[in-house]
């Protein structure tokens, strides 16, 4: 603790001859009036609250005012007049305006102002613990001696090397106040914090950023210039506006572009884009690349309520691009990744294609992965392809979905892949699909053109309203057979539709492992059924396992519920329920090639009046099936319930074990 001297705390008045003032008397007035005549109010508490009666002026006794014979303070607000008397009313002295001096600087100190009136030097030296040592924690261009000019005309690239060297040396962050003009290349070391500053850099020229940037959600980056290396970026640090209607495209493609060589600069989590809460329009493609140095985050602020793109109706790409697309920059590359929390749509008018794109768009590239990257709480709204996945593998997508219910023959979720490499390795798991009956659109279309698709799991899946739900078209050999399909664990496929599943497979194409199962349809309209597979003689169909199916609902006409054509072995439809669906035929019909064929334990209910022929009709080409344990309800079937048509065949269909 300092110690301190003792002042008098209370004013002294003098008289003429310098003594004490005895016996004398002090009014106080109106500045530049007479104070006898123009009194002031004057109070005995600072609260104003008790007035001094100043008629006969104020008592003063041994140098002090008095208040009944006591030394007292009194309390006056604002400049003020003052006469002193002896104690014959001479005049000791009269003083027209008094300003209290350190009452007026509290005042102005008060003000917005008051902080300028402070004086501070960067080469002082300041005690610890004062204001001037802690503002010389804290380094800025336009202070002495980087003396940036700050205006955005003014070149100011050698004040902001000069004061950034000083910053990292010193381990403290650069304070951007000004608005910085950056003429040449230039890399920052230090980190940055921005307090409605920006750095504007010319065209050609490039900002590296090796520290962390901390900055308000609104521009800090201008010109034509480039800033790269921030590992975590906002678009509105590039002019992202994000009103729904300015094109935002430049400013969310100059974030990967900023990302993308942050491999070397320090920062906390991932290297990540950082959406707002607001819609960003878009009239070219977003597009996001993560490499194998950077595993980019692509981080919304919400689905339906949080962060939107946009596909604007002044869409100035080619004809066919996707809105956002995670894509390589060149070659193939393993990386791990992650997209969540947005949401996508389409302005009327837009002539963009595909909503998401997931995969290289040109042939020989792929983007492989470690593990599962996450695709998780992204919603894609009525694109022609709302989602679509190609050249791609190892991902998850837990709580998304498409909805493509206004948009003629829309596809929810396409899976491709278009050149000899592989797509695969998804888990679309609590995914919901969204679209309309009568606009000839599929829900999830599967289609490998000359590559390889494996590995695809659909776990709590909901389908809603669709021509077909799944359409899966096999149709080149690829590098090895396509398969692996699984359809299970709650899917449900619900709303009147044409067909569940249809799936071609073509001449010289594999198509093996495929499970169906623990599923629940409803709502077939008709003329349509539940599983059609269009092989041919020479097609490769084996191994697929339809269990646990719930059918509910269902038109046939014509049509068996189950329908196979052209070659096809071990197949399976066992422990499947159907309920209130009408066939002219029988349920399962294959009509071509059949062997190791397993028929068993599935149920017929018929609640109403739909009926069908029988439970299986087996070409006169199967061979070695079983059919046993099938029942239905009385009324259900009109002809012969198993119809065989080799009777030379390996079977085993035991006699009224199927009824």
């Amino acid at each position: 603790m300092t110690n301190y001297s003792i002042q008098n705390q209370l004013p002294v008045f003098l008289s003429a001859t310098g003594a004490a003032l005895n016996a004398g008397k002090v009014y106080i007035g109106l500045p530049n009036q007479d104070p006898q005549t123009f009194p002031k109010a004057v109070y005995w508490n600072q609260a104003g609250t008790d007035p001094v009666d100043q008629t006969n002026g104020i008592d003063v006794i041994g140098g002090y005012i008095t208040r009944a014979g006591s030394p007292a303070t009194i309390y006056i607000s604002g400049s003020y007049s003052v006469r002193v008397r002896d104690r014959f009313g001479v005049q000791v002295y009269y003083i027209p305006e008094v300003n209290d001096d350190i009452v007026d600087l509290t005042a102005q100190l008060l003000t917005t102002a008051g902080a300028g009136m402070i004086g501070y030097s960067l080469a002082a030296t300041y005690p610890a613990g004062t204001v001037g040592k802690k503002l010389q924690q804290t380094i800025n261009p336009l202070d002495a001696p980087y003396s940036a000019t700050g205006d955005g005309v003014a070149d100011d690239r050698t004040a902001l090397a000069a004061a950034d060297a000083a910053a990292y040396a010193a381990g403290r962050p650069l304070y951007i106040t000004g608005n910085h003009r950056v003429s040449s290349d230039l890399t920052l070391q230090s980190d940055l914090f921005f307090v409605g500053g920006k750095l504007t850099v010319d065209s050609g020229k490039t900002v590296t950023c090796r520290g962390e940037v901390s900055a308000p959600t609104q521009q800090v980056f201008a010109g034509a210039g480039t800033v790269v290396g921030i590992r975590r970026v906002r678009p509105e640090w590039f002019g992202a506006v994000g009103n729904g209607t300015a094109d935002d495209s430049d400013a969310l493609n100059a974030c990967n572009a900023c990302v993308l060589q942050s491999a070397t600069s320090r920062g906390p989590g991932r290297p990540s884009i950082l959406y707002s809460d607001v819609v960003y329009g878009l009239a070219k493609t977003h597009r996001v690349t993560p490499t194998a140095d950077i595993n980019t985050g692509v981080v919304g602020a919400g689905g339906a309520l949080g962060t939107r793109f946009r596909a604007l109706a002044s869409w100035t790409d080619i004809n066919g691009a996707m809105a956002f697309h995670l894509d390589c920059v060149s070659g193939s590359v393993t990386t791990d990744y992650t997209l969540e929390s947005f949401t996508m749509d389409r302005e009327g008018g837009s002539s963009c294609a595909i909503g998401l794109y997931l995969g290289p768009a040109a042939a020989g590239k792929a983007i492989n992965s470690l593990q599962a990257c996450r695709v998780e709480n992204v919603c894609v709204i009525d694109f022609p392809v709302c989602w679509q996945l190609n050249q791609i593998r190892q991902i998850r997508t837990p709580g998304c979905s498409a909805w493509c219910d206004n948009t003629s023959g829309a596809v929810g979720i396409k899976i491709s892949c278009l050149d000899s490499t592989f797509t695969g390795d998804f888990d679309f798991e609590d995914f919901q699909i969204v679209g309309a009956t009568a606009t000839g659109g599929n829900n999830i279309m599967i289609e490998n053109g000359t590559g390889t698709i494996r590995g695809l799991r659909f776990k709590e899946v909901i389908s809603y309203h669709a021509n077909i739900h799944v359409n899966i078209n096999i149709t080149g050999t690829g590098a090895e057979a396509c398969g692996d399909f699984w359809f299970s664990d709650g899917c449900q496929f619900d709303g009147y539709s044409n067909n569940i599943f249809n799936i071609t497979v073509a001449a010289g194409s594999v198509l093996n492992d495929l499970t169906v199962g623990q599923v629940q349809a409803r709502g077939i309209n008709a003329g349509g059924n539940f599983f059609t597979s269009n092989a041919t003689s020479t097609s490769l169909c084996n191994s697929w396992k339809i269990e646990g199916a719930d059918i509910i609902d269902a038109q046939c006409g014509s049509r068996p519920l189950f329908e196979f054509h052209g070659a096809h072995t071990d197949i399976s439809i066992i422990n499947c329920s159907v309920t209130n669906v009408s066939s002219t035929t029988h349920y399962i019909a294959f009509y071509d090639f059949a062997e190791l064929i397993t028929i068993a334990h599935n149920r017929g209910f018929k609640p109403g009046s739909r009926q069908a022929v029988g439970w299986a009709v087996l070409s006169a080409t199967a061979n070695r099936y079983t059919v046993i344990g099938n029942m239905a309800t009385s009324g259900t079937f009109t002809g012969t319930i198993v119809s065989e048509l080799n009777g030379a065949a390996t079977k085993y269909v035991p006699a009224g074990s199927n009824f």
